[in-house]
């Protein structure tokens, strides 16, 4: 009596799956299908009848079948539903950021990340600084949430920090700003060196004060290379090892600061 009973369920299945307006695709294992269904007793009598599932293919499988579904698009029939929710979750970002009443709350969302600590333990300026959220809209091309207002006004502020009044200034006081950083940027560097979380070391730390110092930096050793092309020495060429000069030094101290400045950057990423 049971197994007529099983039989009546295995025929009635087949009926449906043989019916066009069956909403099931055809690639869907019979167990599986069963199971989906919670259809218990042709899922105990396929396992009964050692009905198994197929061995799934590793990644890299070059066979004929996995060959053919790769040609097409396997999300081809939702396609449509998962941009609709990709835009949406960008839609919803967007207007999470959106909601941000004040600066404090903008860095909250852009400085969070999986740590569990505070963000007023983290530090002054770089770990607090470190934009995760802003990076990983970024690394994912997310447009809209770069590209919202309240997001740009913050990365100004981040961008000049202690200098946010440079913006309001004429344009001939910023050119003599930027040409006195520009020209006194050993001391900077120096005085940044002995006090670097004074009020002092927090405005040379500023990305926009750290511009024009790396930018000051490499022009001046582009000039001392050219000043040492143009002194050096015509009798020097034939010798072997010629004494070291003062612009030798300077270079050497620059290569070394730069290769510190290299290791920073790498340690942090």
């Amino acid at each position: 009596m049971r197994s007529f009973s099983c039989w009546r369920a295995t025929r009635k299945l087949m009926e449906r799956i043989q019916n066009p307006e069956y909403s099931t695709t055809m690639d869907i294992a019979p167990v599986i299908l069963a199971a989906h269904r919670n259809n218990y007793e042709i899922l105990t009598m396929l396992l009964k009848q050692d009905v198994s599932l197929p061995k799934p293919h590793a990644v890299g499988c070059e066979c004929t079948l996995c060959s053919a579904k790769n040609k097409k698009d396997s999300l081809r029939h939702s396609r449509n539903d998962y941009e609709e929710l990709a835009r949406q979750c960008k839609m919803f970002a967007k207007d999470l950021l959106a909601q941000a009443r004040n600066s404090r709350e903008l860095e909250v969302i852009l400085n969070h990340t999986s740590s569990d600590e505070p963000l007023d333990k983290r530090g002054l300026l770089e770990e607090r600084m470190n934009l995760s959220r802003l990076k990983l809209a970024i690394k994912y091309n997310q447009k809209e949430f770069v590209s919202q207002s309240n997001c740009q006004q913050f990365l100004n502020t981040v961008w000049f920090g202690q200098m946010s009044g440079y913006r309001r200034k004429p344009t001939c006081k910023k050119i003599i700003t930027v040409l006195t950083v520009g020209i006194f940027w050993p001391v900077l560097s120096l005085c940044y060196l002995i006090a670097p979380k004074s009020q002092f070391g927090r405005i040379i730390h500023t990305p926009f004060m750290k511009f024009i110092i790396h930018g000051a930096s490499y022009f001046t050793f582009l000039l001392l290379l050219n000043l040492y092309s143009l002194v050096y020495n015509e009798d020097k060429k034939n010798t072997m090892g010629p004494a070291l000069e003062r612009i030798d030094y300077l270079l050497i101290l620059w290569i070394i600061g730069k290769y510190q400045v290299c290791f920073k950057g790498f340690a942090f990423i």
